[in-house]
């Protein structure tokens, strides 16, 4: 029984974690959270092993009926830190969702069953904890806590992989994330990445929230545009050469 309930959770990472890539490409804008809403309910009927596998697929095939733009110029960002805020949508204020529709590419660092199973082999975020950690060993060797190792280590494969920039969540007097959060910015400062860090407790409101995001936002899409331009300044040069 318990198997088969993770087995169903996970299928449910899986939808997340497509719903997530495919938001920003969207042509008619909330077609994503749509597809989403169908999926979950084709894998609520789901019971058995069996029945969940085939569920899964049915339900990823729900995203491919979502009419998408895949030469649209997106940035990407990952998101780090503590693992309630990141998976809880009113504790973040949707932000996932938000972040998609301004056409922003978002890969997530922790989903339930990965957390549930630190130790898996294929986790549904598609790195190992254990790859994770050892990443993040040449600037926190320690566990320290919650998800602080795994935080810089995350932020490390982001930066690795292409991203524009990292967004950091965690709430208020989170020990292990204020330890990551004070070495995260010689990360992101050898790996040339910007981070916005989000804390939140309960004074914390989704204008405020949503105004910060915008502006970074504004930031890593200057940011794009200025690498893109200096990109192709020094080809013509190399060409000319």
């Amino acid at each position: 029984m318990i198997k088969t309930s993770f087995l169903k959770a996970q299928a449910v990472d899986f939808v997340e974690k497509r719903s997530l890539q495919l938001r920003a490409y969207e042509i008619k804008k909330g077609d994503t959270s749509k597809a989403m809403k169908r999926a979950l309910k084709i894998l609520k009927q789901a019971w058995t092993r069996g029945e969940i596998h085939e569920a899964k697929k049915v339900a990823l095939a729900e995203f491919d009926k979502v009419n998408v733009d895949l030469d649209r110029d997106t940035i990407k960002i990952g998101l780090v830190g503590e693992f309630y805020l990141l998976l809880e949508p009113f504790s973040n204020f949707d932000i996932e969702e938000y972040l998609g529709r301004r056409g922003v590419y978002l890969e997530r660092s922790v989903y339930m069953t990965d957390w549930v199973n630190p130790s898996a082999k294929n986790p549904v975020f598609g790195v190992p904890e254990k790859e994770v950690t050892e990443t993040a060993s040449k600037y926190l060797a320690h566990f320290v806590g919650g998800e602080g190792q795994p935080t810089i280590g995350h932020t490390i494969h982001f930066a690795r992989h292409g991203f524009d920039g990292i967004v950091h969540l965690f709430p208020f007097t989170c020990m292990p994330e204020i330890i990551a959060e004070s070495i995260l910015p010689k990360v992101t400062k050898d790996l040339d990445i910007p981070m916005l860090t989000l804390v939140i407790d309960e004074q914390s409101g989704r204008a405020g929230t949503i105004t910060r995001l915008e502006a970074f936002i504004d930031l890593l899409k200057s940011r794009k545009k200025i690498k893109q331009t200096q990109g192709t300044k020094e080809s013509v040069l190399c060409k000319a050469i």
